[in-house]
């Protein structure tokens, strides 16, 4: 394809098209190609390019619509990776954003002005700004009046014929009138027409006044006069089918703090939603409704309240918040409700708390019930979340007709939870579609539904957007006269169609049983996966290759092309898959801490080397970990020869030898040999010391000359603790290198031979384990799989590991001295750290040495993982690109984190001396 755009901004490979072929709903379309714009030039290159070829596009931020809003078998445009500004204006009563911002940067940001945004989707830690006003996303506490639409303070879109206008402009008002006169008027004309329809206007006042997210806003056309305003709020929900929002201002709200939440339980769903009216007359923020299927889905959770195993059958409950910017404030609400709670009638007495972990566990147990059915639906299933809303009076009824439909239909595991202040409940299904009964089941199912939902005067869409999924039964929600209104509106901007077609404007009556998603079983690392991209985010390699949901995207399309015996598309797609897949992921397992069913990516890449090692890679691993202190050895003399040639001629010649093969790592400038801590004459200690293999092997600081394992004795020297050293610890190891590249004899081998040493050293785990790198105390405190080694299971069992935050907070500050404090650091959390939920513990211990403790916006893994970085150095530079940005005119006194290899890959970054904490300490201490 001659698409107008520089080679680095689109691509036409096969793996990627595949790779973004799905979003997270069940619809499936793969893309002739995937542009990636960095300007609005780079748009109306692309918007030029679909016109004069007649080539539908759709625009592509976060991926995590659930109506298949971001797919398309044209243009794909993926503004993930360039459009990510944004500020705080007006003090914080202001923000400003380009679409690929994710939404939770936002509010954080705006935390020091104890602002927030309006949206508040659930997805908000992985869910775009561009997503959230193409679908006017909503949220828990939304409600109706705080959505994006709602609170929109400007917005900046460029049309299919590449013009382009900012509602913060005063000229573009005049502009828009005189080079958009066509559309312009059609706008007005609308208006008058709206207003002059008795009828109509008083359905759209009605339709409005529950959340609804079905066609277009024809809300916009009442609540404003000017047609650039009228537009404008128009394109919040249009879902990319009338033009590319570029930036826009949202109005933030007051966030507020205090809270206090419990769970109500009701006997049955009835009462529920009798006592809604009451509960937000009161005051609450938040009132989240669950039924008894729903319940059930998390009673396993840990920290389940005991209540819900012994429910009735017909029982719900109904999560409730109430929230204050002050703590009277809360107090004063909370005697204003307490009488109105003990008048409900609930199985047990109301029970508010203000603990934040009791809070958070609550909120978990609501926020879990949409992957607890992913996780225990039956191989090849896929899972559907449908939202609607219902006027209050009507919930309850339209709930029970729900159940029943779900029993007519067999959806056995059906759930139902929601936003009950707002009507809008929430239904979680699983459905195969690999056979035309069962497509012909939820096709059965979805067209009663609608029926339902409309007698009842309800919402097809409350706020996951019209899609596909909903793009048939518009007209019969909105009727002829406003359907109408929407064609002309459509056809009048994008005469061809080529803007995201098929969503909302859609005259098939069976589109939403087209373009099905096929999820084959892979692999039961992965098939719990929903495809919901909550892992994305935190990828290091999102920018650089595949994130974890594309990996398992490309399997389940490698599965889908055998199931086919197409070779040809099969050879297309693996010529890539091993560098795109294999080679670039860190296998660091963040992907892990945001996915809903908690699926580890990198463990299906482990499997997927190991299945390409050869028997002679095998058999040389092996030997490596049997002579493993010959090996640290070999490391160590190459280290002092490469310290003798300098870093400048290091780095130029491993450039080259990189070049020619991929499997010679490239230097990393600092690095240096370091030194190993000996055992002295007596074996009797109060801590055993594993000095890691890179601690034992390689430094990483610039112009320092204490190691790691000097800071160690220095330290435990001054707080009279003596120090074991395991025998042979020049030949152990945590096993992570073997592991993650997918040697698993060799593993097995490491770790048997490890844990059987520390057992003798600890004396059979009487003493703790202290490990000098986060990553691999962490590795050692998170051994799962034993499989080959099942020896040393029990002894594992009995050893106690502890990491440098551990040694320094319960070990070391207890019994010596701060005598020195640096005004402000910078602080690295490795992924381990974030992993280990030990972050609030590292700030903790960070501000026993510094005055002020920074922990940079955009922080993340680094993408080193051990030397994978020196093999793919591109993942690291992308990988630390951002947080790169925030430190590199820092002028903080230090820069710290607990592992070296991370440590190094922040230096080559930032051109800082990032160093180990343990320095920082030892410092601090003289």
């Amino acid at each position: 394809m001659n698409i107008p755009l520089s080679p680095e901004k689109f691509t036409t490979k096969p793996l990627t098209l595949a790779a973004y072929a799905s979003d997270a709903s069940f619809y499936h379309l793969t893309p002739k190609v995937v542009c990636f714009p960095e300007n609005e030039e780079d748009i109306i290159s692309i918007f030029k390019y679909a016109r004069e070829s007649n080539t539908p596009l759709a625009f592509r931020a976060g991926g995590t619509s659930l109506s298949g809003q971001a797919i398309t078998d044209g243009i794909l445009v993926d503004i993930r990776k360039h459009w990510r500004n944004a500020r705080v204006e007006k003090q914080g009563d202001v923000v400003f954003f380009q679409p690929g911002v994710i939404g939770i940067a936002l509010n954080i940001m705006l935390n020091s002005h104890k602002a927030k945004i309006g949206p508040d989707p659930a997805s908000i830690g992985s869910a775009m700004m561009g997503g959230i006003l193409a679908n006017n996303s909503s949220g828990m506490c939304c409600g109706v009046k705080h959505n994006a639409y709602h609170t929109l303070e400007s917005l900046s879109f460029i049309l299919p014929d590449g013009q382009q206008f900012d509602t913060n402009k005063e000229e573009d008002y005049e502009n828009f009138n005189k080079n958009c006169s066509l559309l312009a008027n059609d706008l007005l004309s609308i208006k008058a027409e709206v207003t002059d329809n008795p009828t109509l206007l008083a359905t759209i006042r009605r339709k409005y006044k529950t959340k609804n997210t079905v066609g277009y806003a024809l809300n916009a056309f009442l609540d404003y006069t000017h047609p650039l305003d009228i537009f404008a709020h128009l394109l919040v929900g249009s879902e990319g089918t009338l033009a590319f929002i570029a930036n826009a201002r949202l109005k933030t709200l007051p966030s507020l703090p205090y809270r206090a939440t419990g769970m109500l339980y009701f006997a049955d769903i009835f009462n529920a939603c009798k006592s809604i009216d009451d509960l937000k007359n009161i005051g609450a923020e938040a009132l989240e409704l669950m039924d008894r299927a729903a319940l059930k889905a998390v009673a396993h959770l840990p920290g389940a309240p005991e209540a819900i195993q012994t429910l009735p059958l017909n029982a719900a409950a109904l999560l409730c918040e109430f929230q204050a910017a002050t703590k009277d404030a809360l107090e004063q609400k909370m005697q204003h409700a307490l009488p109105i709670l003990q008048s409900l009638k609930l199985l047990f007495a109301p029970a508010l708390t203000q603990l934040p972990a009791e809070q958070a566990l609550l909120w978990k147990l609501r926020k879990g019930m949409f992957p607890a059915v992913g996780a225990v639906r039956a191989q090849g299933t896929t899972v559907i979340l449908e939202d609607i809303a219902f006027p209050l009076q009507n919930l309850g009824k339209g709930i029970l007709a729900l159940h029943q439909l779900f029993s007519k239909y067999h959806y056995d595991n059906a759930i139902i939870f929601g936003h009950a202040k707002d009507g809008n409940i929430h239904f979680v299904i699983t459905q195969a579609f690999d056979s035309p009964e069962l497509i012909n089941r939820y096709d059965h199912f979805l067209r009663e539904m609608v029926d339902i939902v409309l007698s009842l005067e309800g919402s097809l869409k409350a706020e996951h957007g019209t899609g596909r999924n909903m793009a048939p039964f518009v007209a019969a929600e909105w009727g002829g006269a406003a359907f109408d209104i929407m064609k002309r509106l459509k056809a009048r901007v994008d005469p061809q169609h080529i803007l995201n077609p098929g969503v909302i404007i859609n005259h098939n009556d069976a589109a939403h049983i087209q373009h099905l998603k096929q999820l084959p079983i892979v692999d039961n690392t992965v098939d719990k996966c929903i495809e919901c991209g909550f892992c994305e985010p935190l990828c290091p390699s999102k920018d650089f290759t595949t994130t974890p949901r594309q990996r398992i995207v490309l399997e389940r399309a490698m599965a889908n092309l055998r199931l086919r015996n197409d070779r040809s598309g099969l050879k297309a797609i693996e010529k890539d898959m091993k560098f795109d897949v294999e080679d670039s992921c860190a296998t660091d397992g963040m992907c892990a801490e945001a996915c809903p069913v908690q699926i580890n990516t990198g463990d299906l890449v482990k499997k997927l080397r190991a299945n390409r090692h050869s028997p002679l890679s095998k058999s040389i691993a092996v030997s490596i970990a049997r002579n493993f202190n010959m090996a640290t050895a070999l490391v160590s003399a190459s280290l002092r020869l490469a310290n003798m040639i300098g870093d400048n001629v290091m780095i130029k010649l491993s450039t080259r030898l990189h070049t020619l093969n991929t499997a010679i790592p490239q230097w990393m400038p600092g690095i240096r040999k370091s030194k190993v801590v000996t055992q002295d004459a007596s074996r009797d200690g109060d801590i055993v010391y594993f000095q890691t293999c890179i601690s034992r092997t390689m430094g990483a600081y610039k112009g320092v000359t204490l190691d790691v394992g000097e800071a160690v004795t220095i330290l435990c020297q001054r707080a009279a603790l003596k120090l074991v050293i395991p025998d042979d610890i020049e030949g152990l190891c945590c096993s992570q290198p073997f592991s993650s590249k997918g040697y698993n004899t060799a593993h097995e081998y490491m770790v048997e031979k490890s844990i059987n040493a520390l057992y003798k050293a600890s004396n059979s785990g009487a003493l703790p384990i202290f490990v000098d790198m986060s990553t691999c105390s962490y590795a050692f405190g998170q051994m799962k799989d034993f499989s080959g080694c099942e020896s040393v299971v029990d002894k594992y069992n009995k050893l106690q590991f502890i990491d440098i935050l551990d040694l320094l907070n319960e070990h070391i500050l207890p019994h010596i001295a701060i005598t020195s404090k640096q005004a402000s650091i910078i602080l690295h959390p490795t992924c381990s750290m974030i992993k280990a939920g030990k972050m609030i513990q590292m700030n903790t211990v960070a501000h026993h040495f510094a005055d002020k403790v920074i922990i940079p916006e955009g922080f993340g893994c680094c993408g080193m993982a051990g030397d994978r970085g020196m093999l793919v150095p591109g993942l690291t530079s992308t990988a630390t690109k951002t947080e790169a940005l925030s430190v590199i005119n820092s002028d903080a006194n230090g820069f710290y984190s607990t592992a070296t290899t991370c440590e190094l890959a922040m230096q080559k970054a930032t051109n800082k001396p990032y160093q180990s904490l343990l320095l920082l300490a030892e410092l601090c201490t003289r």
